[in-house]
């Protein structure tokens, strides 16, 4: 397939950079294929991502856009997920009809690409015409038998420790077996048609089985090829093997034909760059992570694959490649697991950061809300549109001026069910030197909370009150009428009375609303 004819263009619109590749025969109504590349989560597209984006305009005979989506670990998981969501939606904003864009996606590409279409297909997008898979990195796990039994040991490094470093780095703590991180685990169903191609000889070859199993148990039309010994072209920068020639040529196929095209089979040998595969991860990894690398490439020179696993366990336990950012998530999670409020975070896509062992327990009890697929939605579309209006105001079409301390709040209820109610607002920068990330804080409150435990002792403490004063103060706080407790205690009223004149004197209350908020505010404190 000739690329000469293909022309290229940069698009730094608001959303992302975004490189296009148009075929010569490119029109108003040709195939548009969203192309993410696979760079280990952590790399810029390089010299070699952009031959197989001319590749793929020129065999579609149409357009391909490659954006440069957030890289870990400055960025990481969910984010450059929501950049795939973003640009897709902004393509459709171009007047692009859904029904002639494809999805494709190579190696670590893949993760992030079909986690996008389940994050579209659970928003309620419209979805595009298919998607074409190849050499897919979708078990983040790395659970599959390939991944040693397709170790290979070319004197530098192993693909499977380069893989296990580089991803922590993207995950930072989250589980790899969160269905947004491995979209083979993901409820797979209403995805559009896809084209999945796997190299038997590769580490991944067991991803690419999984997904098309996975795909077909969700009724989604899906094509596997398998390649016998593809050499490793698809990202060196050198010409492509006659194998790749063909897995492109079948691709092409696919998209034209899932988007009403007709089929080419002219295919002409591609030039290629002759750099060294080092040599590209040393150009389009990020800065701080080339020394990173370097050394890793260095040390396994002097290494075979046996190392492998026991270097990894070794790693992990000596917190090698454990981030800050990982710690703080565990120092956050230990602080809030017990927290008594329910408390959830929140990406502007619904993914949820951090649940708290209360909120769990909403989420698992399923009332109002609960998880799919990593995200918080409504069990109903009721419920589902007070949570979308609570958090598009937090999100969506706030000015600068009504940034700081907006809040929305919602109310879920259905008979005969307890009420749930819903207070959202978004984290904020600690000075204006920071930006705050797109993260929603929304806390959960019930009609049927358990009763406040007011802390005796602390009043007697703090406010000088007597035992006999303090069980009063509670009792009170707590509900029971003075009638009441002067009954139960066998005294009388005036008794009562007098108690609880000392109890304001002592508080400074001026009245019986006051001695409830400050007492409130002690069993906040003991919290």
């Amino acid at each position: 397939m000739d690329v000469s004819s293909v022309s290229q263009t940069k698009d730094e619109g608001p959303l992302l950079a975004a490189g296009w590749f148009s075929s010569a025969e490119a029109t108003d109504t040709c195939p548009v294929v969203l192309y993410v590349y696979g760079g280990t989560f952590v790399m810029n597209p390089g010299p070699s991502h952009k031959r197989i984006a001319e590749r793929l305009a020129a065999e579609v005979k149409g357009r391909v856009v490659m954006p440069e989506y957030a890289l870990a670990p400055e960025h990481p998981f969910p984010l450059a997920i929501e950049d795939i969501v973003a640009v897709y939606r902004s393509l459709l904003t171009k007047e692009i009809a859904a029904n002639r864009i494809v999805f494709a996606c190579d190696t670590a590409g893949a993760a992030i690409a079909l986690s996008a279409l389940v994050s579209l297909r659970d928003q309620g997008d419209t979805l595009p015409a298919a998607a074409a898979v190849i050499f897919p990195w979708v078990d983040l796990t790395m659970m599959g038998g390939t991944y040693v039994s397709n170790i290979k040991d070319d004197g530098r490094v192993s693909d499977l420790e380069l893989l296990a470093t580089l991803l922590s780095d993207y995950l930072q703590g989250a589980d790899p077996r969160d269905p947004l991180a491995s979209p083979v685990f993901a409820d797979l169903g209403g995805l559009p048609p896809m084209s999945i191609h796997a190299n038997v000889t590769d580490i991944l070859a067991d991803d690419a089985r999984l997904l098309a199993e996975r795909a077909k148990g969700a009724q989604v039309p899906a094509q596997l090829s398998y390649w016998d010994d593809v050499p490793e072209t698809l990202q060196k920068d050198q010409p492509f093997s006659p194998q790749m020639e063909a897995v492109f040529s079948n691709v092409g196929q696919f998209v034209r034909s899932q988007t009403g095209r007709r089929s080419s089979a002219n295919r002409i040998a591609a030039d290629g760059l002759q750099e060294d595969y080092l040599e590209i991860v040393e150009d389009n990894i990020q800065p701080h992570m080339r020394e990173r690398v370097e050394e890793m490439f260095s040390w396994a020179k002097e290494h075979g694959p046996d190392w492998v696993w026991s270097f990894i366990e070794k790693r992990l336990a000596h917190g090698a490649v454990v981030t800050q950012h990982q710690l703080d998530q565990d120092w956050f999670a230990r602080i809030f697991s017990d927290y008594e409020e329910p408390i959830i975070l929140l990406t502007a896509s619904r993914y949820i950061l951090h649940a708290n062992r209360r909120a769990e327990a909403w989420l698992d009890q399923g009332t109002y809300l609960h998880r799919r697929n990593g995200r918080l939605a409504g069990v109903s579309p009721e419920a589902d549109a007070v949570l979308e209006e609570v958090l598009q105001k937090q999100f969506l079409g706030r000015r600068e001026s009504e940034i700081s301390g907006a809040q929305s709040f919602g109310r879920l209820s259905a008979d005969p069910h307890v009420p749930l109610f819903l207070r959202c607002y978004r984290l904020e920068a600690l000075s204006d030197d920071d930006i705050a990330p797109p993260v929603a804080v929304l806390r959960l409150v019930s009609d049927d909370e358990p009763m406040v435990e007011i802390d005796e002792s602390a009043l007697c403490a703090w406010y000088k009150l007597s035992p006999r004063e303090a069980e009063l103060a509670a009792r009170f706080v707590s509900g029971t009428p003075l009638a009441d407790y002067a009954s139960e205690m066998g005294v009388s009223m005036a008794t009562v009375r007098t108690q609880f004149s000392h109890i304001k004197t002592k508080l400074g209350a001026s009245d019986q609303a006051a001695v409830v908020r400050k007492i409130l505010r002690v069993a906040a404190l003991n919290r």
